[in-house]
């Protein structure tokens, strides 16, 4: 779609601002896997990003925001690490098959539960508990 032609167009992708705000992390995931330099806050979703995978600024920085995008694009060597680390991590945690076992578990943990003792929102919460206390595959869905 017109998100993926524009992600091909470009080197950088900038995720802050004055009146940005990313609630799910989804673009940022999105533009990692495909191997783009993300910039971005360490704050709300996206500080689930590590910040060898994301050039950290100030969320609402303008003069940080612009000097980040003018180092990447100062550095081309810098800009591909982001990149190439970003997709590999992004992968590695939101990937469908990455997320696929936690997804299982969750659905095994619904089947298994009475209707009348556990709701739908309980369960999910104890797998993700589960699943930052344990590291198991996945730590949410995309």
């Amino acid at each position: 779609g017109a998100f993926d032609e524009f992600l091909n167009s470009i080197d950088v992708v900038v995720i802050c601002g004055p009146g940005v705000r990313e609630i799910t992390g989804r673009y940022a995931a999105h533009a990692l896997a495909r191997a783009k330099a993300v910039v971005a806050p360490a704050c709300g979703c996206l500080a689930d990003f590590p910040g060898d995978v994301v050039y950290r600024v100030g969320a609402t920085s303008v003069e940080e925001i612009t000097a980040a995008v003018q180092a990447l694009r100062d550095n081309p060597t810098e800009r591909a690490r982001f990149g190439r680390d970003g997709r590999q991590w992004v992968m590695q945690r939101r990937s469908w098959a990455a997320t696929a076992p936690l997804l299982e578990t969750f659905i095994e943990s619904v089947l298994r539960s009475s209707v009348g003792r556990r709701s739908l929102a309980a369960s999910l919460a104890e797998v993700m508990q589960e699943s930052r206390t344990t590291g198991t595959a996945g730590d949410r869905l995309l």
